[in-house]
């Protein structure tokens, strides 16, 4: 059996960074398919508005995943603050520079395969620049497509970003997208020919309930006592804006007093900038902040509740496939959600996974909390629904076939 070419990872959010264990299962799934991974990846994350969180409790690396962490020059706000203002086109351009440098020999080593993996969109500049040194086959990934919020239609930056872009796309041997949607908008800005694409869904961790009892302390929710309880496990920013479910509880307590004590929420993130000026106010009655939960213990925690809510603020994310929406999946806890109309929204519906409204749309997201308040029914009833399509969304099952993609394409 032919030795596989070893694939060289250029991944910036990588374990022992919080939320990048999806990108660790990359690695991990494309080394069980026998592919040797070199992971690129950051050794002093930093930044002023964006904080870095360290997680410990995600799994080590197999002998098959090399982990090469290069260091950057620490300067703290001001790649944020250029990118900002359109002189940068990526917040990491320091540390793009740095693994430049480091491996600006790349070419002589034996032929290798080379992965970028988005966001941020350092991965994809990397990936790029060491195909046009080396000449060697390219695999982009698309978790996210950031590219319409990146300014206006007239900005350096924006205009920069297209470019490089349409660049790395063309010159791209395989490229896995999280969502139809994503690759139908990729596919159209850059008249690229469907066979290119594979769609690789986010999906639930296969591994996660080995790790749940490493490190985990919790009892479970905060309110146990609560007839019904929703969680919020994820992100807490501008992109989420999760506290639209805030503003749903105060109006359903509003139309029904009556609903005090037997509905609440909980939300569990980093305590971040976001968090800090601009959610921590939204919390009222019933509405609970758990802090930041290790990865270890998320399930765990998350599991013990009855009710999944996440949300989507803009309609520039109708292409998205939050990979919360597959956690709660394999949860089977039924989804409260409120979504542009798009890709996620279809997603609930089409599977019956629960209820959905529009993220502007704080009325009916009031009304759903309330039918699920009274009606426990309608949780079993979806609970039953998620059962028949849980083992379709494994996030492992689905690397796998892109690995096997990259298998015969190398072949």
């Amino acid at each position: 059996m032919a030795v596989k070419p070893t694939i060289h990872f250029f991944c910036f959010y990588y374990p022992p960074l919080a939320r990048s264990r999806s990108r660790q299962v990359f690695a991990h799934t494309l080394a069980k398919h026998g592919f040797p991974v070199k992971v690129i990846t950051i050794a002093n994350p930093h930044g002023f508005f964006n904080k870095f969180v360290f997680d410990r409790s995600m799994p080590d690396d197999p002998p098959e995943v090399e982990v090469d962490r290069v260091r950057s020059r620490n300067w703290w706000a001001l790649g944020e603050v250029l990118s900002q203002l359109g002189l940068l086109s990526d917040a990491q351009m320091n540390w793009v520079w740095a693994v430049r440098k480091r491996f600006r020999n790349i070419s002589q080593q034996p032929r290798g395969v080379l992965f970028g993996l988005y966001p941020p969109f350092a991965d994809i500049m990397l990936a790029l620049w060491a195909k046009e040194l080396t000449g060697w086959p390219l695999i982009l990934d698309f978790r996210d497509e950031f590219l319409e919020a990146s300014g206006t239609g007239t900005s350096w930056r924006k205009r920069k970003l297209a470019e490089m872009e349409e660049r790395a796309l063309k010159a791209a041997d395989l490229v896995s997208v999280a969502s139809t949607t994503l690759q139908k908008r990729l596919q159209d800005r850059y008249s690229l020919p469907p066979e290119k694409f594979i769609v690789t869904y986010g999906g639930y961790d296969d591994e996660y309930r080995n790790l749940r009892e490493k490190g985990s302390t919790s009892d479970g929710n905060l309110m146990p006592g609560t007839e019904t309880r929703v969680v919020y496990a994820g992100a807490i920013s501008r992109h989420q804006r999760p506290e639209v479910l805030c503003e749903a509880f105060r109006r359903l307590f509003d139309k029904h007093p009556e609903m005090k004590g037997k509905i609440s929420a909980t939300f569990y993130g980093p305590e971040n900038y976001y968090y800090r000026h601009f959610f921590r106010h939204q919390l009222s009655e019933g509405l609970h902040y758990g802090g930041f939960l290790p990865y270890g213990q998320v399930q765990n925690v998350v599991s013990s509740y009855d009710v999944g809510f996440f949300s989507l603020a803009s309609e520039l994310y109708d292409y998205a496939l939050p990979r919360k929406l597959f956690d709660y999946i394999q949860d089977e806890l039924p989804i409260l959600a409120a979504l542009p109309d798009g890709e996620a929204r279809q997603f609930v519906e089409r599977y019956s996974l629960g209820k959905v409204s529009h993220y502007s749309d704080i009325e009916t997201l009031a009304d759903n909390l309330y039918r699920y308040a009274v009606d426990n029914g309608e949780i079993a009833k979806t609970k039953a629904n998620i059962r028949k399509v849980r083992a379709e969304f494994s996030l492992q099952n689905q690397i796998g076939k892109f690995a096997q993609r990259i298998t015969e394409m190398v072949s």
